[in-house]
């Protein structure tokens, strides 16, 4: 007998694995058109040399599908979830799931601290080498109407070492589960 249970959970994990790859190893989408654009327009040779390597590094990591950047950052899930359909533990430890294999994939930069809450808090404990020991922010879910089924978001940082400021680019891929 196929426990279907078993069979949905195997889908989410592996649908939220491949969002964070591809969250991780994309880039926002038009962010490529314009840092062109502006290349165009650009005078500046350091300016112009950033912006050449911006993009060369979203096209590798892209067809690569590795990171866009070393700091992979924490996926931030935002979960919309229809009025007349339940999450259930099952389902939120699949997404857990998800988010571990996603980041072993990718991989994702290993930071998470070990040691107890408070060798986390003052961040002294020892540094897990499996990137899937980084835990992903609390889940935001937003109740919709009708029966629609769980949808996450994923939030993805590409800051670049050598930028002067880290901005936090948004990167939004929808998985129907």
């Amino acid at each position: 007998m196929i426990d279907t249970a078993d069979m949905e959970m195997k889908v989410i994990i592996e649908k939220i694995a491949e969002a964070v790859v591809a969250a991780g190893s994309g880039t926002m989408a038009g962010r490529l058109d314009a840092l062109e654009a502006a290349i165009k327009e650009e005078s500046d040779e350091a300016s112009l040399w950033a912006m050449r390597q911006m993009v060369h590094n979203a096209h590798c990591a892209s067809d690569l599908t590795v990171p866009v950047c070393d700091d992979t950052g924490i996926p931030h899930l935002y979960i919309e979830l229809g009025r007349s359909r339940a999450l259930t533990g099952k389902m939120l430890e699949a997404i857990r799931e998800g988010v571990a294999e996603g980041l072993r994939r990718l991989p994702g930069r290993p930071m998470a601290i070990l040691g107890g809450d408070m060798e986390r808090l003052d961040q002294s404990g020892v540094l897990s080498e499996d990137p899937g020991d980084v835990l992903p922010a609390p889940f935001l879910i937003r109740p919709v109407e009708g029966m629609k089924s769980v949808s996450t978001s994923l939030c993805s940082a590409e800051g670049r070492p050598y930028a002067v400021k880290q901005r936090r680019c948004f990167i939004t891929l929808t998985q129907k589960l």
